[in-house]
């Protein structure tokens, strides 16, 4: 029997696999996705980590692209969020706490308790960041420019100072610039490097705060209900009901519904390519797929070296690839608690529970945070665990089955 052809193969049904199907379901085309676990949605999937408890490997939505949700119509297909308020605590071992709250002026007086001075500086940074993205005038929902391309967008003396600040210079020396106090500049420094093998300290840091700013830059105008992207407080996206599997679920839903077809236990052995290109998969079944065009939502060291085969590979890319270190800049742990933690800055039993059921974020014990992880980012790098590690615990209430 010959191998069923489809427009395109997708190979991994992570999260960026499914939006890719997504789109290309609904512009007509004929679309397989191929997940070789018995979940869909990678590090967003479900994992239930004891019985009853249901969590996923990653932690935050914040980065669910607005127009992505919008355009695969996931609301409709059973994405729904709960928006906490306050949406971010964030103790410090003076016993103090920064409460974020999704009013401005809310939190406008929360910042002044720390000082007055940052509470006008740091609604001002993130003004900065936007209007920088604006001037780049790049979008995110096209190709990205070359550098020679990007930095000929910069026409004045201000574009140029402001790119050297936010690709070259660390996020440490960009808060000091802006800001007094070193708990309001943790509260932001942490984004610099969260996701990165790096400390505050290092060059080029900045640029992760450049997400959103990005994000906002390439609509033409913000009119999604509830945009996150307009509150400069981590957690503003909400918690997804259902946990983060939600999410991946209802893209399943949303291209499913629009043609395409998802098989789960469907491991792709390997790429076939004919005539210099690819042009189906092999199943570790045995089974083949023929498609025009493959898309790979897996690690590149795995299709480069294990599923394409050797003689379509150029040895400078192959020596490349296995070369490529894989290290990781951190980790999770799944608690079952038998009760509600009890913030030291908690005034009272109301305040204990409107405390405990959002993000917070641990700072080490040191009066700079910014050098405590720059030593610890010196520690992983050669090969020694942490001290006063940075935490950012997440709790859910409520999220147990049964």
């Amino acid at each position: 029997m010959p191998a069923r052809h489809y427009d395109a193969i997708v190979v991994g049904g992570g999260h960026n696999g499914l939006v890719a199907a997504g789109y290309l379901a609904r512009a007509g085309l004929s679309v397989i996705v191929l997940e070789r676990r018995g979940i869909v949605g990678g590090p967003c999937g479900r994992v239930e980590y004891f019985p009853g408890y249901i969590g996923a490997i990653s932690n935050s939505p914040g980065a669910l692209e607005p127009k992505i949700a919008e355009d695969l119509e996931l609301e409709r297909f059973g994405l729904h969020f709960n928006r906490p308020n306050p949406l971010l605590v964030a103790p410090f071992p003076d016993g103090r706490a920064f409460t974020a709250w999704r009013e401005k002026e809310r939190s406008v007086e929360e910042i002044k308790r720390f000082s007055a001075h940052d509470a006008v500086a740091y609604y001002a940074f993130f003004d900065y960041l936007e209007w920088f993205a604006h001037r780049l005038g790049i979008s995110v929902f096209e190709p990205p420019p070359s550098l020679p391309d990007m930095l000929a967008r910069l026409k004045t003396p201000e574009d140029e100072e402001a790119f050297g600040k936010i690709f070259l210079c660390s996020i440490k020396s960009l808060l000091d610039e802006r800001l007094e106090t070193e708990e309001i500049k943790s509260l932001i420094a942490a984004l610099g490097v969260v996701s990165n093998f790096v400390s505050p300290s290092w060059p080029g840091t900045p640029y992760m705060l450049l997400q959103r700013p990005l994000s906002l830059a390439s609509t033409v105008k913000s009119e999604f209900k509830n945009d996150p992207r307009r509150q400069p407080m981590r957690g503003s996206t909400g918690l997804p009901i259902g946990g983060m599997g939600a999410i991946t679920d209802s893209m399943r839903r949303s291209i499913e519904a629009s043609g395409a077809t998802v098989r789960t236990e469907s491991a792709v052995a390997a790429i076939l390519v004919r005539h210099g290109a690819a042009r189906g998969v092999a199943l570790a079944s045995g089974e083949e797929i023929s498609g025009s065009i493959v898309l790979c939502n897996v690690n590149p060291k795995t299709v480069f070296l294990d599923m394409l085969d050797r003689s379509v590979v150029d040895p400078a890319v192959r020596t490349r690839f296995e070369k490529l270190k894989m290290t990781g800049s951190a980790f999770k742990i799944g608690l079952a608690l038998d009760g509600i933690p009890r913030h030291r800055a908690a005034r009272n039993d109301g305040e204990v529970r409107l405390l405990s059921a959002y993000q917070f974020r641990c700072q080490r014990r040191s009066k700079n945070a910014s050098a405590g992880r720059s030593k610890n980012a010196s520690r992983l790098t050669a090969g020694r665990p942490p001290r006063g590690a940075f935490l950012r615990p997440r709790l859910f209430l409520g999220w147990t089955v049964g």
